[in-house]
C-alpha cells in the first residue's frame, strides 16, 4: 500500500502520511495574478488605431502592423486622420502585439 511505502519511507505516522498525501493531491493556491502592464500609447494614439483597425476590416495585429505606416500616411493625406506629426509616427511604429493588446 502506498501509506505503508511512504511510513517506511520518511518514518512518519499513518495519520501523518494520509494528510500528506490529501494535501498534496488536493487542489493548490495559485498565486494572484499580476496587475497588466501599463498601456504604451496614449489616448490619442489608441483612436487613430482603432480607426484603421476599422478601415482595414479589423484584420489581426500580425496582419495590419505592416502595412501601418502606409496606411496612416494615406489617411491624413485624404484628410480623414487629423493627427499631428508625433501621434502619426507613434501610430505606423505600433506592433502587433501593442495592436492586440490596445484595439479592443
Amino acid at each position: 500500500m502506498i501509506i505503508d511505502e511512504l511510513c517506511a519511507t520518511t518514518g512518519s505516522h499513518r495519520d501523518h502520511a494520509r494528510k500528506a498525501l490529501r494535501q498534496a493531491l488536493g487542489p493548490r493556491r495559485v498565486a494572484t495574478p499580476r496587475e497588466p502592464r501599463p498601456l504604451t500609447y496614449d489616448a490619442e494614439v489608441i483612436a487613430v488605431l482603432r480607426k484603421v483597425w476599422a478601415v482595414m476590416d479589423a484584420p489581426a495585429g500580425k496582419r495590419m502592423a505592416p502595412f501601418l505606416g502606409e496606411i496612416v500616411a494615406r489617411l491624413r493625406v485624404c484628410g480623414e486622420l487629423d493627427i499631428s506629426e508625433e501621434v502619426a509616427a507613434n501610430s505606423s511604429e505600433s506592433g502587433a502585439r501593442t495592436l492586440r493588446r490596445n484595439h479592443a
